[in-house]
């Protein structure tokens, strides 16, 4: 049976190191221009009822007034502030190495567009003692609090799709009991992942990356998670754990430039990496190549910065690729 902390800090609403028996858990986030919802999401960190023992900010220099909305109205909050964009997973990387230092086992990623229902977090760490080989959990994320009606799914994991694509499971669907088991996934978008450290610490880059930094933002979780399946760890989705995904993007709205930009480079960087197969990748980059002769069609300068991002990243993916393939402790990953 899972103890609870006895005491707890009125202050900060945080556990108290000295008298827990629970594990700990850290939740890290990275801001970057997010005063409209900074501070919903840290009140709903903060009134969960599982008693964390550390909420971290790792702010991208804003320009905004993120962080002095955060020192505000949340004092006790820790802010580590950057004196540049370093990137969203250069950002969390800080947030791990914290946790690392402090001997926390399990760390919450969550976005800042995020609430999480009370007991978010309590529902996936009642779990973690029935997963042994679990490397991270996700739950239940909808898309907003505006119909409670008619819930669409926003992620309930990730899933590998065709052509060496990776989705968030069940996305734009209504809400069914078809959700409501909890299972094994292939994988768990970092919007709102506890993820496990020592896993990082087994898949750690050779570089000391946990997430891969030259993933600036986007699929930067979908590379960890491949990574993990090649070392043997598992991903759980807990379906009673629920929040709400407020992403920064409307429906019918089409994704930033910089979204596609990273999105699309990031994808090749992974089928270059992770693909075996040598007619198989040759296949996905067919599909890629033509994904982006259809951009270039309709946007030939986003086309271009496409390509200059994809050639920029090529000789580290190589690296990466070399040091997966010449370590024989790494297994190799079929396509």
């Amino acid at each position: 049976m899972r103890m609870r902390i006895e005491k707890k800090d009125e202050k900060s609403g945080l556990a108290d190191y000295s008298s827990s028996n629970q594990p700990f858990v850290q939740v890290q986030m990275v801001t970057y221009n997010h005063e409209n919802w900074i501070e919903r999401t840290l009140l709903s960190i903060l009134h969960q009822t599982y008693q964390l023992i550390r909420i971290l900010v790792i702010d991208n220099n804003s320009s905004d007034q993120t962080v002095s909305k955060i020192h505000a109205l949340f004092p006790d909050i820790e802010v580590i502030e950057n004196q540049r964009n370093i990137g969203y997973s250069a950002a969390h990387n800080l947030g791990f190495q914290n946790a690392l230092e402090s001997d926390i086992e399990w760390v919450m990623t969550i976005n800042p567009d995020v609430e999480l229902l009370p007991d978010y977090v309590e529902k996936i760490m009642y779990r973690i003692h029935d997963f042994p080989d679990a490397g991270g959990f996700t739950g239940k994320l909808l898309r907003g609090k505006e119909n409670p009606d008619n819930q669409i799914i926003d992620s309930t994991g990730l899933v590998k799709g065709p052509f060496f694509h990776v989705f968030d499971r069940g996305a734009n669907c209504k809400d069914s009991p078809s959700n409501s088991s909890s299972n094994e996934v292939w994988g768990v978008c970092g919007a709102a992942a506890i993820y496990f450290l020592p896993m990082f610490m087994d898949i750690q880059m050779w570089n000391g990356n946990y997430f891969d930094e030259s993933f600036f933002i986007y699929k930067e979780d979908v590379d960890v998670c491949w990574r993990s399946q090649i070392r043997g760890w598992k991903f759980y989705y807990i379906a009673d754990a629920v929040a709400y995904h407020n992403r920064g993007w409307k429906k019918n709205s089409p994704p930033s430039q910089l979204a596609i930009i990273h999105s699309f480079a990031n994808q090749i960087a992974l089928l270059m990496t992770y693909a075996e197969n040598p007619l198989y990748k040759f296949l996905c980059m067919m599909v890629e190549f033509i994904r982006l002769m259809r951009i270039f069609i309709v946007h030939p300068s986003l086309a271009t910065q496409i390509l200059q991002k994809i050639f920029k990243q090529y000789h580290f993916v190589i690296q990466k690729k070399a040091f997966y393939r010449e370590n024989s402790e790494w297994r190799e990953v079929s396509s």
